[in-house]
């Protein structure tokens, strides 16, 4: 336990590369419990399926994502993860419509503009064939903001320069 209560304990971090490897009954808190102890958690896997624990019966897979405000995808998923990845990086409005243009009226070459059929639809912010040929220093990437609202978006990595540079 940590002394104190949310708004006076200093914030921690950790950090688990591989989660995989760590995956279990133990790891669970956390993901449901660290947050109002002020602990961020930040976890990598090489792909949504090495989440599912196929030697225990209990299934992390579903606690895991529900709990992580932020996902971040490099691209190299395994296709059947794909469709998965567009749903949660979320949609964007797309509105079409029809313009035309009526000559007859006004006077001195003028004519009137219109707009019709006016209509929208959600559209995947990331469609599964985007994301499936994402560049190498590119990610897509969903999270919540300070009021809860999801917003997603793409990125570009910017890589550091080795301080000792081998020869390969």
């Amino acid at each position: 336990r940590r002394p104190g209560n949310e708004k006076t304990r200093i914030p921690n971090f950790l950090y688990i590369d591989e989660f995989a490897a760590f995956l279990g009954k133990q790891t669970e808190p956390i993901f449901t419990m660290y947050r109002k102890y002020k602990v961020a958690t930040v976890i990598t896997v090489q792909n949504l399926s090495q989440l599912n624990t196929p030697n225990s019966k209990e299934s992390f897979r579903q606690t895991i994502l529900s709990n992580c405000a932020h996902k971040i995808f490099t691209g190299d998923a395994d296709v059947s993860e794909l469709e998965w990845w567009s749903k949660e990086l979320g949609t964007h409005r797309e509105w079409t419509m029809k313009d035309s243009i009526d000559f007859a009226k006004g006077n001195n070459g003028e004519y009137e503009s219109k707009h019709g059929e006016v209509k929208f639809d959600f559209v995947p912010n990331f469609k599964m064939g985007k994301l499936q040929t994402l560049k190498r220093n590119v990610f897509a990437f969903t999270l919540k903001d300070a009021s809860g609202k999801n917003i997603g978006g793409a990125g570009r990595f910017k890589y550091l320069d080795a301080k000792y540079k081998e020869p390969q």
